[in-house]
């Protein structure tokens, strides 16, 4: 008779669709934030050199267009979501999950840093007071 495997309790499941789905968004949302990070430097530039509000409002829409394709995707991986929280505490893949997030959200603080500059410098070329 041919023995069985045996599973222990304590070992971690290993990785499953859920994490590499969600290691995919977060890769796809890496990319994005980068784009948005490369505009938001050119808005900065546009700014300083007294551009068009043509040449703002562009660059302005490409960004926005980024924005709404992180929203899509994240409507498109809620399941995959659901299923890791439901999942996590089981899952070997919590550490590169979690290391994707964290190069998202250093994405995300540097964008706020240069959009806030360039609110910044917005206002200032409009004359209104901060």
């Amino acid at each position: 008779m041919a023995s069985l495997p045996m599973w222990c309790a304590e070992q971690p499941a290993s990785p499953g669709p859920a994490l590499e789905d969600l290691l995919h968004l977060y890769a796809d949302q890496r990319r994005l934030y980068g784009e948005i990070l490369a505009l938001s430097r050119r808005q900065g530039e546009l700014l300083r050199s007294g551009a068009r509000m043509g040449e703002l409002r562009a660059l302005l829409t490409t960004k926005r267009d980024r924005l709404d394709e992180i929203a899509r995707l994240e409507r498109e991986h809620a399941p995959a979501r659901v299923t890791w929280e439901r999942e996590r505490t089981v899952n070997a893949g919590a550490p590169r999950l979690h290391s994707a997030l964290r190069e998202v959200a250093v994405l995300i603080e540097e964008i706020l840093e240069i959009e806030e500059s360039n609110d910044q410098l917005l206002l200032a070329e409009t004359g209104v007071a901060t």
